[in-house]
């Protein structure tokens, strides 16, 4: 597996994306979210933030629990380098995610919401913050991300999804953002015949 380590860890050539669809065939998944999260935002969709949508999404709660909250839920290893990530983003300033282009904060953000199904406490925190700091700074990731995420079938996912953007809106003061936004979240939520069981994510949408 360092061999495959080594050609997928550079620029992705053709090689590289033929090996990560076997790692994907194969359900190697361990190797797969190692390569995936020393980089989640590369431009590559076979080795960033979608294919590890690709393969978490469809998964229940303990299919995705066994394969991947428990990588990710130790201090070193997998939930190290998400952890880094996460630092990054809280820590990032408003000048140097301004220079950042859009589809590589995207992957960031992506990649962050996935952590909040880790039983790390201060990873969920850490991610938390961090997403706030991405969303306020990048408004325009904020309807994206929450269409793509909404209908997780994990409630702690959704919950610090929630809270994140409630958080980035009052942090960000853009009335046409929020307006957009609570639009959005009358039709998709509270229109519903499903209406969110968890009252704090009620909350959250209603703030």
């Amino acid at each position: 597996e360092r061999e495959e380590h080594r050609l997928m860890l550079k620029a992705f050539t053709d090689k590289g994306k033929t090996v990560m669809k076997k790692l994907f065939e194969k359900k190697k998944y361990d190797t797969l979210f190692s390569v995936i999260l020393k980089r989640p935002f590369r431009n590559d969709d076979t080795a960033n933030s979608e294919m590890l949508y690709n393969l978490l999404w469809p998964l229940s709660m303990s299919e995705r629990d066994r394969i991947w909250t428990l990588n990710i839920s130790e201090e070193w290893g997998d939930g190290r380098m998400v952890m880094e990530l996460a630092k990054w983003g809280i820590y990032a300033s408003s000048d140097a995610l301004l220079r950042i282009d859009t589809e590589v904060l995207r992957h960031c953000a992506e990649t962050l919401v996935w952590t909040f199904t880790s039983t790390w406490r201060q990873l969920r925190d850490t991610s938390t913050h961090a997403l706030v700091n991405l969303l306020a700074e990048c408004k325009e990731l904020i309807l994206p991300l929450l269409t793509k995420f909404y209908k997780i079938n994990d409630p702690y996912v959704e919950e610090r999804l929630w809270a994140s953007v409630f958080g980035a809106l009052t942090c960000c003061q853009d009335s046409a953002t929020a307006c957009e936004v609570a639009v959005w979240v009358y039709s998709h939520i509270f229109e519903s015949k499903q209406v969110p069981e968890n009252i704090l994510v009620r909350d959250y949408a209603k703030g």
